[in-house]
């Protein structure tokens, strides 16, 4: 039995998840299973939600990983100004490039090939 093509309802949408913790991680979530792309932004300490336990291997907490699974995202420390955006992905985002095309230049120039 072949398997239908569907699209999906926010496959043209970009989303700035600039939440933490959990309600709207878990928002931002939905909108990313309905086909939105997410980029979440943390400051350099990141989400207190990443140290929740229960602990996955990899030391992030098993509910900082559902609510934020195939996002991309970028870390800012506005408090620096030299410190500038830092990229990071996750292994369910294939093109964190592509994301990253009408962002401002400055974001543009810190995110690698």
């Amino acid at each position: 039995m072949e398997r239908e093509e569907t699209t999906r309802p926010f496959e043209d949408l970009r989303v700035v998840d600039a939440s933490r913790v959990l309600a709207g991680p878990s928002c931002c979530q939905l909108l990313a299973d309905l086909g939105a792309d997410v980029i979440k932004i943390e400051s350099p300490e990141g989400d207190e939600n990443r140290r929740w336990p229960p602990l996955m291997a990899n030391v992030i907490s098993s509910n900082y990983a559902s609510v934020n699974r195939g996002k991309q995202g970028i870390t800012l420390d506005l408090k620096n100004e030299a410190a500038g955006p830092t990229l990071w992905c996750t292994a369910s985002c294939p093109r964190p490039r592509a994301a990253w095309a009408s962002m401002p230049k400055s974001f543009a120039a810190a995110i690698p090939a």
